[in-house]
């Protein structure tokens, strides 16, 4: 109750807000980060949502996006909300430096290798940071109508996998029926999550499947794509979402793994588990972040290199009788 007191006054003080989350925007932090934005705007503040990273297609129906600027075109702000963002590190520079500007500082996050960097941080261990900040809203009495509760929901619905992780719980039920009760187009909200991929998009899954790889008695699955694939297909480094929980879902397959080339330097990886392996453990190594059942992280080298260290780690990480490669 402290806390919702100190952000409700801190609130109350500031006269020019910033909101935004991290690199690689995903159907969470997109749809809190614009929830949140409408929700401050109707409640009366001067409010910039910051995204410098391009917004996949299929997230552009939620509500408030239109309003999003780059970060160039922010001065200083005196309260800045990070959502979704474990760490600093995964902010854009530009992002980054207005964080670090401004007076105050509030991190809405539900990553538990969250060190809470902000000035005030809201982090549990919930399904999304959008179940999370519907909570926050409620709690203060900020207004949430139909706009609202459809960037919420999305939000939730995304990081649960329409409800299938086991991060779900009751009260993640409970809120999506608060959110629906707002007369929400679910059609419309389905449709883009979980029934659009563009032809491009599909070429590269194939492309990915051909690099397909099993370890461990079929346990773990391994596949990459290099940024001379996303460029010959058309394709945007946008469209490589999805590729690991595709892998996920064959049978046998406990984890999956997937690297990709980044457009500067490094591979991405990007890493699911249903099975009882923490994800978290094996990407820590490479100071990522996550949860147990889907973790990333930066590896600082190329394709090959990345996956001789993983198999390293897997090593280690395996059961016991899925050590053998």
């Amino acid at each position: 109750m402290e806390k919702m007191n100190n952000l409700k006054k801190i609130l109350e003080e500031a006269t020019s807000i910033g909101v935004a989350s991290h690199i690689d925007p995903d159907g969470d932090n997109l749809g809190s980060i614009a929830a949140l934005t409408l929700s401050l705007e109707a409640y009366g503040k001067d409010v910039h949502l910051i995204i410098d990273d391009y917004v996949p297609e299929i997230y552009r129906f939620i509500p408030g996006l239109d309003r999003r600027v780059k970060s160039e075109e922010v001065g200083e702000v005196d309260l800045f909300f990070a959502l979704d963002s474990a760490d600093e590190g995964r902010m854009s520079p530009g992002v980054q430096e207005i964080f670090n500007k401004s007076k105050k500082k509030v991190v809405i996050d539900h990553h538990r290798t969250n060190p809470g960097y902000g000035d005030l941080n809201f982090i549990e261990m919930v399904s999304s940071t959008g179940e999370l900040l519907y909570e926050i809203l409620s709690g203060l009495k900020l207004p949430i109508n139909k706009e609202i509760a459809t960037g919420l929901y999305t939000a939730i619905s995304s990081d649960t996998g329409s409800f299938k992780y086991d991060s779900t719980r009751p009260r993640t039920h409970e809120i999506a029926a608060h959110l629906l009760a707002y007369d929400l187009d679910l059609n419309e909200i389905t449709k883009n999550l979980y029934q659009r991929r563009s032809l491009a998009k599909t070429n590269l899954l194939t492309k990915a499947l051909d690099s397909l790889e099993f370890y461990y008695q079929g346990k773990v699955a391994m596949t990459f794509i290099d940024k001379e694939d996303i460029l010959s297909l058309g394709a945007k480094h946008s469209d490589t979402e999805g590729i690991v929980e595709f892998i996920r879902d064959i049978d046998g397959v406990d984890l999956s793994i997937f690297l990709k080339e980044r457009k500067l330097d490094g591979t991405k990886i990007s890493i699911r588990s249903k099975g009882e392996v923490d994800a978290t453990k094996i990407v820590q190594v490479f100071h990522g972040g996550g949860h147990k059942r889907a973790a990333g992280a930066t590896y600082p080298g190329d394709f090959a290199a990345c996956k001789e260290d993983l198999l390293k780690i897997l090593d280690g990480v395996m059961d016991e009788g899925h050590s053998t490669r």
